[in-house]
């Protein structure tokens, strides 16, 4: 099991939990610049994608999650 630790300094950067906890992103100085990335270029649970707007308002919040339907994904 590969273990990661992050980055020193200041940023934000997505981290998956359902593994090993490894990064998902490159670290960025703001919180918009992280979700626009996140919206072009991440999933938030299998292929379900999120747009910036969703993905600040999940990071914020400190869940991320998917909605289809009546079923949340976390």
């Amino acid at each position: 099991m590969k273990q990661f630790e992050p980055p020193a300094g200041e940023g934000y950067q997505l981290w998956g939990t359902t593994t090993e906890g490894e990064p998902r992103s490159p670290v960025f100085e703001t919180l918009d610049e992280l979700c626009e990335w996140c919206a072009e270029n991440d999933t938030v649970f299998a292929d379900i994608k999120a747009t910036k707007e969703e993905w600040k308002e999940m990071l914020d919040a400190d869940f991320v999650h998917a909605k289809v339907g009546n079923i949340v994904f976390t």
